[in-house]
């Protein structure tokens, strides 16, 4: 038997399987062409089943039900921001106002070198990323 006949009767199959699966809606023409050359005949029905036909389209919204009702109400204008005026801002050199000193738990905090992460207590390894801060003292 000469197979050149056989695979040119595959090749029709793709081709008609896109020509259907495109007239009934379908986009991926190249899933359905390979569809039909796999399949052979069988590829022709699955495209008559399985491609959707196209839906006709009306002027009316389709109305989905909801769990709840729409309540969106419109947020109320935000305040712009405006820059402070260079008269009020600290001259060039002059120091820093003062601060409150630390708490004496805040005052036992320590980052981590490594990641960043704050170290309270007297952690031995960091519990973000595993640093050993004995090692590092």
């Amino acid at each position: 038997m000469d197979y050149s006949i056989a695979i040119l009767i595959w090749i029709v199959c793709g081709i008609a399987n896109v020509l259907i699966a495109q007239n009934r809606g379908a986009t991926n023409v190249i899933s359905w062409f390979l569809v039909g050359v796999l399949f052979g005949p069988i590829g022709i029905v699955l495209a008559l089943i399985g491609a959707k036909p196209p839906r006709a389209v009306s002027g009316t919204p389709v109305n989905w039900p909801t769990s709840q009702q729409s309540t969106w109400t419109p947020t109320p204008p935000q305040p712009t921001w405006t820059p402070t005026p260079p008269s009020e801002l600290p001259a060039a050199g002059s120091p820093a106002p003062a601060r409150e000193p630390m708490s004496s738990a805040s005052a036992d905090a320590a980052y981590c070198p490594t990641c960043g992460e704050r170290r309270t207590g007297s952690f031995r390894f960091c519990r973000k990323c595993g640093f050993d801060f004995d090692s590092q003292a």
